[in-house]
């Protein structure tokens, strides 16, 4: 497997500087619920909570866990691992990902999310993968945006190893 660093450490980190300011000036007195989708966003997460909480914003979190890929490919089939419950209810939630490339991972975690009647909704990523869009989800807050290319690295994995790695690789392919 041939790979190239995409993005680098210093890079991802001004992006996430970027967002946490939007959403603290966004929810600055409304406590919000932080969703990350586990396990991509966790790497994502623990620096943007740093930074919201280097701009003293008060919120809660509350961790899911789904999966749909498999290697390279989305499985098109959403496994729940923890769900909702009723800490949603008449909260102003910000759902993280990693990623949001086909959208049916967010897809169908708003759709569930919007079962337990939360005050409101917004979401949140790292990256933006445009080229494979099946669903059209709302992006809030994104932090970078790419055509193309299976990434790792940065809390993002290749078959369940590399989450831990500082910058974002791709692989590159023989086209």
């Amino acid at each position: 497997m041939k790979t190239k660093v995409l993005f680098e450490h210093n890079f991802i980190l001004q992006y996430i500087a970027r967002i946490s300011s939007q959403i603290y000036e966004n929810y600055q007195n409304k406590y919000p619920l932080l969703i990350p989708i586990m396990e991509g966003a966790a790497v994502f997460t623990n620096h943007l909570t740093r930074y919201l909480d280097y701009h003293n914003l008060n919120y809660d979190l509350y961790p899911i866990k789904v999966s749909s890929y498999q290697d390279t490919e989305t499985s098109g089939k959403l496994n729940w691992h923890i769900k909702f419950n009723e800490r949603v209810n008449n909260r102003n939630c910000i759902l993280i990902d990693d990623i949001v490339d086909t959208g049916t991972t967010i897809h169908y975690v708003l759709e569930e999310l919007q079962k337990y009647s939360p005050a409101s909704i917004k979401t949140c990523f790292l990256l933006e993968k445009t080229a494979r869009r099946k669903f059209d989800v709302p992006k809030d807050y994104v932090g970078i945006t790419f055509e193309d290319g299976f990434i790792f690295g940065f809390g993002l994995d290749y078959n369940d190893r590399y989450r831990d790695l500082d910058e974002i690789f791709v692989i590159e392919t023989n086209d």
